[in-house]
């Protein structure tokens, strides 16, 4: 019995050694050789990271895909004597209240009207504005109330027009580049008191500056102008007009952009709803037109990215995003979480992936890493902790590496 239960004994220490796990700690690709295959790119491979639809949100996924905030500061133009705009009590609730119908109406995001009878999938737009103080005559506040006779006004047509000028933006933007700066314009007096002109809701937007005119002489509530805001805002965010053919997206079809319909042609039968096309709805985006966006957002460098609240650098070690089934990451990422590969499960990255100062990416034995001109890095100015490596006696993970791969800013 004595013989029986020493053997049991050393049976389950020799178990448990063998299923000992041990972490290898991967810095950079030049590091270990040995445990990482360097591999040829499969022949026709072509690149994922310019796909808009590999940037549409999936709901299964909140941590990789979580809603991205722009930050804006509003501008009210007046002139020096005259009430022609909002003073600042007004202006400011009228424009909270302009942004939250705004906001609704992204997460809402309606099914598209056209083509008719289309399937279309309903996604999150997955984005949200957020107000960023400047300095103002009354202190640190996101709303500004200027005073200028040759500048407040704005006209989208006739001999006069100036939509399209910068010197108003030149004189009032803070933090350019930085925030979304939205100035709010009357139309000019003169134009208003003309017979033969008619204001409306305008706008126009220029590079990371948005203006909007017909707020404060049409009278409409503050929900009127969301749609406008909406608008103008994806312009800067990439999106072009959705009426026509080429603005990139197979899921806009071309239109005649009707307001709405009047049972003639052209306007007979179904108009659109999409935010792109002028109608009175303007409650619709589509896949494509919601990667488009994100995809500017997840590019290193561009004007869409400096604009967002850089969430990516909040390190979250709540929870991890776990790998439990083979997966191909097809466009950029940028990661707040860990990220662990099961075992027996596989994890293809084909783009850049930021990830948080603090964390890592788990290989565990018997899983697979395997990085297609994949770049790691940390996009925050600080560093991350690299890819773990596991392995056992009997297991281990693997990387596998195809093509021109980095991995960058790992902590000693």
């Amino acid at each position: 019995m004595k013989i029986f239960w020493t053997f049991l004994l050393g049976l389950m220490l020799l178990t448990s050694c063998n299923n000992k796990i041990q972490s290898l700690r991967i810095n950079n690709l030049a590091q270990a050789s040995d445990d990482i295959a360097t591999l040829d790119l499969p022949k026709g491979y072509e690149a994922s990271c310019r796909e808009p639809l590999n940037y549409a949100p999936n709901l299964e996924y909140p941590l990789e895909f979580y809603k991205q905030q722009v930050r804006i500061n509003v501008h009210y133009m007046d002139a020096e004597k005259g009430k022609y705009n909002f003073d600042r009590a007004e202006g400011e609730l009228y424009f909270d209240q302009m942004m939250e119908n705004a906001i609704m109406r992204l997460e809402v995001n309606e099914k598209m009207r056209l083509p008719e009878g289309n399937e279309t999938p309903v996604l999150p737009a997955n984005y949200t504005y957020v107000l960023r103080d400047m300095d103002t005559d009354i202190g640190r506040s996101p709303y500004a109330f200027h005073k200028d006779d040759d500048l407040f006004w704005f006209l989208s047509k006739g001999k006069n027009r100036n939509n399209s000028r910068k010197e108003v933006l030149t004189k009032y933007q803070q933090d350019e580049g930085s925030v979304l700066n939205v100035f709010i314009q009357p139309t000019h007096p003169d134009s208003v008191a003309s017979k033969t002109y008619t204001a409306d809701i305008t706008g126009i937007a220029m590079g990371t500056y948005v203006k909007i005119a017909g707020v404060y002489e049409l009278g409409l509530p503050a929900w009127q102008h969301a749609t406008n805001l909406n608008h103008e805002i994806a312009h800067v965010l990439g999106l072009s007009h959705s009426w026509y053919r080429n603005d990139g997206c197979d899921d806009t079809p071309p239109n005649s952009n009707c307001w709405r319909s009047t049972g003639r042609p052209p306007c007979e039968g179904l108009t659109s709803n999409n935010m792109m096309d002028y109608n009175s709805s303007q409650m619709a985006l589509t896949p494509c037109q919601i990667g488009k966006m994100h995809r500017n957002m997840h590019k290193l460098g561009s004007k869409q990215r400096k604009l967002l609240v850089p969430q990516w650098c909040e390190s979250d070690d709540s929870q991890s995003i776990v790998i439990d089934s083979d997966r191909q990451w097809l466009g950029a990422k940028d990661l707040k979480n860990d990220v662990i590969v099961k075992s027996g499960n596989s994890l293809e990255i084909h783009c850049r992936v930021s990830m948080a100062i603090g964390r890592k990416i788990i290989v565990e034995p018997g899983a697979t890493l395997r990085l297609f001109n994949a770049q790691l890095h940390n996009d925050c100015g600080d560093t991350w902790k690299g890819i773990d490596l596991q392995s056992t006696k009997k297991r281990r993970g693997k990387i596998e590496m195809f093509g021109n791969c980095s991995i960058d800013n790992v902590e000693e």
